[in-house]
């Protein structure tokens, strides 16, 4: 069976030991990755290294730069202020 492609940027952080573990590039913790999966190397990176940025892939950047041009503005610019009034609390001890 050829070796599948890698296609998330978690693996610029980890080395594949065996099909079903992996290293980190940090601090050498060896991680099971059941079928592949990359969920246990995501919530490592996200709890034992939190400054470390992950690169988004080029795919999902294109679809981030796609989906923040076509969203509208969510206040539209007819709508300058609110009208708030305030009822006064009564005690009744």
């Amino acid at each position: 069976m050829p070796p599948t492609r890698k296609r998330s940027a978690l693996w610029n952080h980890f080395s594949e030991l065996t099909d079903n573990k992996a290293k980190c590039g940090y601090c050498a913790q060896i991680l099971s990755i059941p079928n592949k999966s990359i969920g246990n190397l995501s919530r490592h990176m996200r709890l034992k290294h939190p400054t470390i940025q992950i690169q988004l892939s080029r795919q999902q950047n294109t679809i981030q730069q796609q989906s923040s041009t076509s969203i509208p503005d969510p206040v539209p610019s007819t709508l300058t202020s609110c009208n708030v009034t305030y009822l006064p609390t009564v005690n009744f001890s």
